[in-house]
């Protein structure tokens, strides 16, 4: 058992010499964290910790916050606390890694797996974020204020960290551009000012309770989409497309620029195929559910049908004559389109 004159030492000890997991300094993929996989109060408490530091970290600075100050905090004492990280630096390190965790996660999530591209993932992405909005802001400014730190392993660390944020919104961007459905633009400007953005609208809403997260993630995922689609895709997915929703409950409401997931376009599957279908080519669809999966009974203009296995979560979105319309499929009845001048075949 540790000593108190032997705890003390290590408390004061400076930031060096400190034992990384193998976890740590693989960066070769994110890793679930040991507080994720633990069970019971052990894991409770790695947990609380981390999330204690964040917190005491962003608001008084890493090198003012003393071991003491974390473990008073949480109500432990000191030798707890280094049965789980080896010194404050450790502790540090782990909190970068909750961050890797955290997106790791979300882009495992269903919502923005089964999601179509940079444009159909963004809504996803945004209310998974604020979903963990209070913890995401604090280890993001931590993030990038070590990014500055002397200590060069913290400063590389952070870095690697924020880069877990970047890179898939800068792949799946880099793609839409290359496909044509976002306007040429450097990819790692646009996503570094666009979370930039993204923090200052945050700050904005965290002073108040004037606006809900779903303003929030509506009032961004439209600005992505006026900053960064390609003007003629803009125009294809605002077009002329009209149609008749009737949701579960049988209310009827005629609409106009109809969208799926803010695209133009169903995606889905068919079989062992992924399917996308161009909404001006249906004729009407019907929504159903068959435990555990939902599809879409499509009758297109050319009197095609299929049964098109779909995620119940997506969105229709449309003009209708009060304001906007948004309506996930599940809850969604039947749809029947009339466009003019719509696509044939």
């Amino acid at each position: 058992m540790e000593t108190k004159e032997a705890i003390e030492q290590v408390t004061e000890e400076p930031l060096n010499g400190v034992l990384v997991s193998n976890a740590v300094e693989n960066r070769g993929g994110p890793e679930v964290p040991p507080e994720t996989r633990s069970k019971g109060t052990n894991g409770n408490k790695r947990s609380q910790i981390i999330d204690k530091a964040v917190e005491l970290f962003n608001r008084f600075g890493y090198g003012s916050v003393r071991i003491s100050d974390i473990t008073d905090a949480v109500h432990i004492g000191k030798g707890t606390l280094y049965l789980y990280f080896k010194s404050k630096k450790g502790l540090l390190l782990e909190c970068f890694r909750r961050l890797d965790l955290l997106i790791f996660t979300l882009e495992q999530s269903d919502g923005v797996r089964t999601a179509e591209g940079f444009f159909g993932r963004m809504p996803q992405r945004l209310a998974g974020v604020l979903s963990q909005y209070d913890w995401f802001v604090g280890i993001n400014n931590l993030i990038k204020a070590s990014v500055g730190s002397d200590d060069p392993e913290i400063s590389t660390r952070a870095k690697q960290s924020y880069r877990t944020i970047i890179e898939p919104l800068k792949k799946d961007l880099e793609i839409a551009i290359q496909n044509g459905d976002a306007r040429s633009t450097d990819a790692e400007l646009a996503v570094y000012g666009l979370i930039g953005f993204a923090d200052g609208v945050n700050f904005r809403v965290a002073l108040d309770n004037r606006y809900r997260p779903q303003q929030v993630v509506d009032f961004l995922s439209e600005f992505v989409d006026h900053a960064f689609r390609s003007t003629t895709t803009q125009q294809s997915v605002a077009g002329d497309l009209s149609a008749v929703i009737t949701d579960q409950n049988g209310v009827c409401t005629e609409v106009e620029q109809v969208c799926c997931h803010r695209e133009n376009k169903l995606t889905g599957s068919l079989g062992l195929a992924d399917v996308e279908v161009d909404l001006h080519r249906i004729a009407s669809m019907v929504i159903r559910e068959a435990a555990p999966n939902w599809f879409a009974d499509v009758s297109m203009k050319n009197s095609g049908k299929a049964s098109i296995q779909i995620n119940p979560d997506l969105e229709l979105s449309a003009e209708s004559p009060i304001g906007k319309l948004r309506i996930a499929l599940k809850s969604v009845s039947t749809v029947v389109f009339h466009t003019p001048g719509a696509v044939s075949n």
